[in-house]
């Protein structure tokens, strides 16, 4: 097993831990999206070091991502074609 998967192993509990607070988080880890589907950096343009991290803390938090990369050129061209 993977150390990633480990850590999103455990990571997944953070919704029955944090509670009431799990919400408060995915609202905010949403308002850090960029309409191009890549997480804002402090300058507010879409980094991939910053997608990294958003998009497994919204897979840990079990929240549907509002976009794929197949729906955002942009990204697409960073990241590579989603796999199947």
């Amino acid at each position: 097993m993977s150390l990633r998967l480990q850590m999103l192993q455990v990571a997944r509990l953070a919704p029955k831990v944090l509670d009431h607070s799990a919400e408060l988080i995915r609202t905010f880890l949403l308002s850090q999206m960029n309409g191009d589907g890549g997480f804002k950096d402090r300058a507010y343009k879409s980094d991939l070091y910053y997608t990294v991290f958003g998009l497994d803390s919204l897979i840990a938090l079990d929240v549907q991502h509002p976009g794929s990369a197949s729906q955002s050129p942009e990204l697409t061209e960073v990241i590579g074609p989603t796999k199947r």
